[in-house]
């Protein structure tokens, strides 16, 4: 059984950089900054454009909150009436955990998560209730009682609601596990075989 086709109104020019549901509706964003929302049926999109030292990069929401990043690790939260608000990471945070770049965001339903590299190279994340007050999740587990760091750069993060969980996603498949429990942190290693 497939799905139903529909054609969504892009503003001429607009190129999109990511594109997600949000509520009833499709939120996006696109090359110059501009957050697109089609409120449901899909007809015109209402449209702001965003002054920020950066560009966007990527886009999540869940059912009533919407961030987006920009390559500048900017965090942009934005509400249904296309209201935003711009969080400077670096600019509130680098002189308690030094610069960072921001990979990615993953929105969960009561917190969200970003992945991001530290000036070392290392990777780690940070997770936040509101997108303002942000707390640092070491990447950091445990086998038959044998702590360990995950050291490998993901490229991706998600919520997953299964697990009820954000998962840090590797390029060769490897999936970092956050739990609500930070003692709960776990790794799942991609086959190898088929």
């Amino acid at each position: 059984m497939g799905g139903e086709e529909i054609m969504m109104d892009l503003p001429e020019g607009m190129v999109l950089c990511g594109i997600d549901t949000f509520g009833d509706g499709v939120i996006a964003i696109t090359k110059g900054n501009h957050i697109l929302f089609w409120d449901s049926p899909f007809d015109k999109a209402r449209r702001i454009r965003i002054e920020m030292k950066g560009e966007f990069k990527s886009i999540d929401a869940g059912s009533d909150s919407c961030y987006a990043l920009s390559d500048s690790s900017e965090i942009v939260s934005i509400n249904r009436a296309l209201i935003s608000k711009i969080f400077d990471f670096n600019e509130e945070y680098a002189s308690y955990y030094g610069k960072v770049d921001i990979i990615d965001i993953a929105v969960g339903p009561a917190s969200l998560c970003i992945a991001v590299t530290k000036e070392d190279g290392k990777p780690t994340a940070y997770t936040s209730s509101k997108g303002t007050v942000w707390s640092e999740r070491e990447l950091n587990y445990a086998i038959n009682g044998v702590w360990y760091t995950f050291e490998k750069v993901p490229h991706r993060i998600t919520y997953e609601e299964l697990s009820d969980s954000f998962a840090l996603h590797c390029e060769d498949g490897d999936l970092f596990h956050l739990p609500n429990c930070s003692h709960c942190n776990y790794v799942v290693r991609s086959s190898t075989s088929l």
